[in-house]
């Protein structure tokens, strides 16, 4: 079963450069990548959780360090899952959602996108994951793209050069550590790891550079034009998924590495705390709808930095439920914004009213969501936060117990704001496209949006599955 590993690999790219060369053909070869790249991603998973053992694949059959190694554990495939899930679901509507001219740039892109993130889930070397890293980087800028709207464009390089600054500081990393050790493999760094001057400089340029990469205020500066300028299935994907690789990689590396104490990772911490108020209160007096959906990424994503503050059993499990909590629920925000905007042909907030009379299943999206970001029960949120203030009085954590709670009420002030327009009477009258697929869109987001509420009941089931 160890040929699944170079299939997740060779896969997307097979499929990627077919598709970008038979472009007529495009729209189908996406299609069925997609769901060939979710079917591998499940088998990957069953069998992780039925094997006794790690699973290891090495490259021409070259051992680590002279070869390449990818390792699968239960978390790394489930991260895989989750990416195969989301791209199979974004990929769908993309199909009724982009203009043809888009759409055979769309889908080599993901594809592309599906191998990168494969590198960084499963290889154990540093700099393996530089390259992974650089290719995501490449591939979300250029879906960022897509639509070649000025705005969009400029967004695009405004992320691009945040993206190289990123990828700059990590490599710097990297150098200095194999010039300090000799070796780029994470389980040898893991056991000659030293507390030394050279080593935390080094820990400082990769905190630096994936906190760019992932937004952690105030590295967030190209996220809200990047996430609210893009076309809303790459919205979708650059807030759902994208920004969580790099968070992961700094998870590794911090967890399996940088294992001894060091105030950097209190900082983090304190970081997160900031980023919870800083882009809940941006999201409230936002009057763009995407732009107010971006700076609430800004916001979730502090919670998954609190965990490097606390570094419990329980901040773990409430990280990993945050990280999953926010990647469905946001994606099926911007999925279902793509679907309203369409609608109303505004952006702007105001411009929501009664919106619910017409597109009641988008909006019933969008309180899905919002039950999941606010942190109701019985929502992975809920379960993200309980685990999180748990661990927070475990360790008489004042500030981020604080910061956790009243987090929530700001999110639902926000929230609550578009939900209270979408309800309230419409003075105008607004006609649904006769656009094919256009219930498929709203059914996709919907999808998503719906599985943030009620994987919550089964909590404890997938936290076992990820071995938390």
């Amino acid at each position: 079963m160890s040929v699944v590993i170079p299939l997740l690999l060779f896969v997307p790219l097979v499929f990627g450069v077919f598709s970008f060369i038979f472009k007529i053909y495009s729209k189908m070869l996406g299609l069925i990548f997609s769901f060939v790249w979710l079917c591998l991603a499940v088998v990957l998973i069953v069998f992780v959780q039925n094997s006794q053992e790690v699973m290891v694949y090495n490259f021409g059959g070259f051992e680590a360090p002279l070869g390449i190694e990818f390792r699968v554990t239960p978390l790394s495939s489930f991260m895989i899952g989750l990416s195969a899930f989301l791209i199979f679901i974004t990929s769908i509507y993309a199909r009724f959602y982009l203009k043809e001219k888009d759409i055979v740039i769309y889908y080599p892109l993901i594809a592309f996108l599906s191998c990168a993130m494969t590198v960084l889930f499963l290889s154990r070397d540093i700099f393996n994951l530089y390259v992974a890293l650089e290719l995501i980087g490449l591939s979300a800028v250029a879906l960022s793209a897509l639509g070649a709207k000025n705005e969009s464009i400029k967004s695009a390089i405004g992320y691009l050069f945040a993206s190289l600054a990123g990828s700059g500081f990590y490599l710097l990393a990297v150098a200095l550590i194999y010039a300090n050790y000799s070796t780029l493999h994470i389980d040898e760094l893991s056991y000659i790891i030293e507390d030394d001057f050279i080593t935390n400089i080094a820990l400082i340029l990769i905190i630096i550079g994936l906190c760019i990469k992932t937004a952690l205020f105030p590295f967030h500066y190209w996220l809200p034009n990047a996430h609210s300028n893009a076309l809303s299935p790459v919205s979708a994907l650059l807030s759902a998924i994208v920004i969580k690789t790099s968070f992961y990689l700094l998870y590794i590396l911090i967890f399996d590495i940088f294992t001894y104490e060091t105030v950097f990772f209190k900082i983090m911490g304190y970081f997160g705390v900031v980023a919870i108020f800083y882009g809940a209160i941006q999201a409230i007096y936002s009057k763009d709808f995407k732009v107010m959906i971006a700076y609430s990424t800004v916001s979730q994503v502090g919670y998954l930095f609190v965990v490097f503050a606390i570094s419990s059993s329980l901040a773990i499990q409430g990280a990993f439920f945050a990280l999953l909590s926010h990647s469905l629920a946001k994606g099926g925000l911007f999925l279902a914004s793509g679907v309203i905007i369409m609608v109303i042909g505004s952006k702007n907030i105001i411009d929501l009213k009664g919106v619910s009379n017409i597109l009641p299943l988008s909006v019933f999206t969008v309180a899905l969501s919002a039950i999941s970001l606010i942190g109701f029960p019985p929502s992975l949120g809920f379960v993200s936060k309980w685990y999180y203030l748990q661990a927070t009085l475990n360790e008489e954590l004042i500030v981020f117990f604080i910061a956790i709670a009243f987090g929530s009420v700001l999110s639902a002030v926000y929230l609550f704001k578009i939900l209270i327009l979408s309800l309230s009477p419409s003075v105008s009258t607004v006609v649904i496209p006769n656009k094919s697929g256009f219930k498929v869109l709203q059914w996709c987001a919907f999808i998503l949006s719906f599985l943030s509420v009620v994987l919550g009941l089964v909590a404890s089931k997938i936290s076992i599955l990820v071995g938390l």
